[in-house]
Formats: structure tokens, sequence, C-alpha cells
């Protein structure tokens, strides 16, 4: 690479170069890539454990406008088993 990384005298202005533009075009294409890549089939696996879709519906509850995040419910159940956000 021709192009110095460092400069040695900090008194000169850096310049926007069509390098530093260059590498800035690459990084957002790069983001944009690996974002593409990772929403590709996003959803598209069906939930596979057996507690999962509990654990989702409890989830979907809590999140409802007028949802109980203190004390989840399933079905309007209270649901005390296991809550989404607890970590063990």
């Amino acid at each position: 690479m021709s192009r110095q990384l460092f400069t040695l005298n900090p008194s000169q202005p850096q310049s926007w170069t069509c390098d530093t533009w260059l590498d800035w075009v690459w990084v957002v294409i790069l983001l944009l890539a690996a974002l593409l890549l990772y929403t590709l089939n996003l959803g598209g696996v069906a939930l596979r454990d057996w507690d999962e879709g509990i654990v989702a519906q409890v989830a979907r509850e809590i999140a409802q406008p007028g949802g109980h995040w203190l004390y989840p419910t399933l079905h309007g159940a209270p649901y005390f088993n296991k809550p989404p956000w607890y970590m063990a």
C-alpha cells in the first residue's frame, strides 16, 4: 500500500482523499451485504423445541399493549414457570 496510515507530523491537516472515500464506500457496501445475509430467510425456520412456542406466546402477551411484564400470563392464566427474561 502506497498511502500512509499514520502521519508523523500532526500539524498537517488531513484531507479526505479518493482512497478515504473509497474505503468508506467499501465499509458501507460490506455492512449492507452483512445486513442482507443476516436478514435473508429470517423467520423461515419454525420453532423447534416444545417449550419455544410457550415462551414465544408468553413474550407476545407481555409485548401487547396492557401486557403485564411483572407477572407473565399464558392465555390469560398466570405463567410463573420460567419467564422469557429469566437467565439461569
